[in-house]
């Protein structure tokens, strides 16, 4: 394809000559269009280069507070390249066809580093979990529930930074930690009910220790039993069906050595007594 120095040696040339035919006047009226173009083109060329560098070189150590700024170049960037993507001569032409592939490149790592950078906060909170998590399967006296509520915060924070995450490859990853922060949450209030059981099995073990130690046990035995450890502040309807069977024939043997009134009262104290909950674990 010929130059375009040449063209315009050739148009200077006819111009200044003193006869031009017709169709040489159509083939100047068509190099000066193309000219024309490649004046606009390369016009373009030169804004987006300016601006798009610009955000380039503020990406390099840009801050969330720098953010809206860049993201303004860059959409400016992409509006003047828009300009000339659809120009005939980046159609038509190789040399103006590859550049401009380059520079959409550019706009798209442009984009990637920018969603990169404003997704970042995000990745804080994701690793900010996956340390908690991480440290509370190898706490064997890990309180799940402070663990379990603020994986739960952390969550809802990372839910709600991702609407302001556009780039759906960093959606996606974001998504699968979200995910996987979930499943360790479910796993730790399975533990957590797990540790309740435990603990109310404790309970109900020391309490038939005391109860097997009397040979006969009175009524007052019996009181002082149900009365001198925390067999009172298990909440059955957070037993196991196993756990709570054991509960119930515990209660049932100290009831049964109480006369009625005493076996009122004390049935009495232990609907109003405090409970320990699943929360206190």
């Amino acid at each position: 394809m010929e130059s375009a120095s040449n063209r315009m040696n050739k148009l200077t040339n006819l111009i200044s000559s003193n006869y031009i035919s017709k169709e040489d006047i159509k083939w100047c009226e068509s190099e000066i269009d193309k000219l024309n173009m490649l004046m606009r083109y390369h016009l373009n060329l030169i804004e987006f280069e300016k601006i798009l560098t610009i955000a380039e070189d503020a990406l390099k150590n840009a801050k969330q507070k720098d953010l809206p700024a860049i993201n303004s170049m860059i959409q400016s960037a992409n509006s003047v390249f828009s300009r000339f993507w659809g120009m005939e001569i980046v159609k038509s032409e190789e040399i103006y066809g590859k550049k401009a592939l380059v520079n959409a490149e550019r706009i798209s790592n442009a984009e990637k580093t920018f969603n990169k950078i404003k997704s970042q906060p995000i990745v804080d909170e994701i690793n900010d979990s996956n340390n908690l998590i991480s440290k509370g399967k190898k706490d064997s006296h890990c309180h799940y529930s402070d663990l379990i509520k603020k994986l739960n915060e952390k969550n809802k924070i990372i839910l709600h930074k991702m609407n302001f995450v556009y780039d759906e490859d960093e959606n996606r990853k974001i998504a699968i930690e979200v995910s996987n922060i979930s499943k360790n949450i479910e796993d730790f209030i399975k533990k957590r009910y797990k540790k309740y059981q435990e603990w109310a099995l404790k309970q109900c073990e020391e309490t038939i220790e005391d109860y097997d130690k009397e040979t006969i046990v009175s009524e007052e035995e019996a009181i002082k039993i149900i009365s001198n450890n925390e067999f009172m502040k298990i909440d059955s309807n957070l037993l196991s069906p196993e756990v709570s069977r054991l509960y119930h024939d515990i209660l049932a043997k100290l009831l049964a050595e109480m006369g009625d009134e005493e076996k009122t009262k004390k049935q009495v104290e232990l609907a109003k007594a405090n409970k320990k909950t699943v929360e206190d674990f």
